[in-house]
């Protein structure tokens, strides 16, 4: 047994370095040749390099000098997008009540999507003089990037911007939107107003007419009972007659303002 364990025990030997070989480089003198042929190659092509450098750099002030500047001119409109409902409810008033509804303010998002429209873009632009669109824009229709119209956050403000060739261009085409926005408005709430005095001279009419069918009722009433009955009837219909002159008074005023 003990023969048998000295013969599997065997003494360590340290491993032998390795010969050195030449030709064959260390790691550390690897990198030392790889910068090398990178100098190598760059003291080769710096001319070219230098070249395209140039040629880069002479196209991008080329550009830069031989562009057209744009200019940009903003407008701001200041619109209502509630109308205060006051203490009127539709029983106590009803023309006033649809006047209201007739005339009623857009929210702040749907007057921007009705300036933006492109009828009313194309409308504006149609308006500026020829010369200011031939020199401001160069095209015979108002090109996608001249106008931008947007909601100022938190505000009832909306903001035109316009950009153009010329600052002149940009601030005409500005302040025209706007103006063709007034008179849309205004043209609006106009046949709105009158439509709502149309109604309440109509409401008028059919409140005289039940005044008098209730007046000739009471007058038959009183005549076949020889008593003096309540005029509670009457009374109504002739409140209803001053609430309705009433609406329209203020009909008329809404109109004239």
């Amino acid at each position: 047994m003990r023969g048998d364990s000295e013969d599997k025990l065997q003494p360590w030997q340290a491993p032998m370095p390795e010969p050195y070989m030449p030709g064959v480089l260390m790691p550390s003198e690897a990198l030392v040749e790889n910068r090398r042929d990178y100098l190598a190659l760059f003291a080769r092509r710096k001319w070219v390099m230098l070249a395209t450098l140039l040629i880069v750099f002479g196209l991008g002030m080329l550009y830069t000098f031989t562009r057209r500047p744009i200019y940009e001119s903003s407008a701001r409109i200041v619109v209502a997008s509630s109308t205060g409902a006051g203490l009127v409810t539709e029983d106590e008033a009803p023309l006033l009540t649809d006047l209201r509804a007739l005339t009623r303010s857009r929210s702040v998002e749907t007057q921007v999507e009705m300036i933006s429209s492109p009828d009313l873009l194309r409308e504006a632009y149609a308006s500026l003089a020829p010369e200011i669109r031939s020199a401001g824009f160069g095209a015979g229709k108002l090109p996608n990037w001249a106008s931008r119209v947007r909601a100022v956050k938190n505000t009832d403000v909306i903001l035109v911007t316009c950009r153009a060739f010329t600052p002149t261009a940009a601030a005409a085409l500005a302040n025209t939107i706007a103006n063709v926005y007034f008179r849309r408005d205004l043209e609006r709430n106009t046949q709105a107003t009158r439509q709502a005095r149309r109604y309440a001279g109509e409401q008028m009419v059919v409140a005289q007419k039940q005044l008098e069918r209730a007046s000739a009722e009471l007058a038959r009433f009183k005549r076949s009972t020889g008593l003096f009955a309540p005029e509670e009837q009457l009374a109504r219909v002739a409140e209803q007659k001053v609430r309705l002159s009433m609406d329209l008074d203020a009909a008329k005023a809404q109109l004239a303002a």
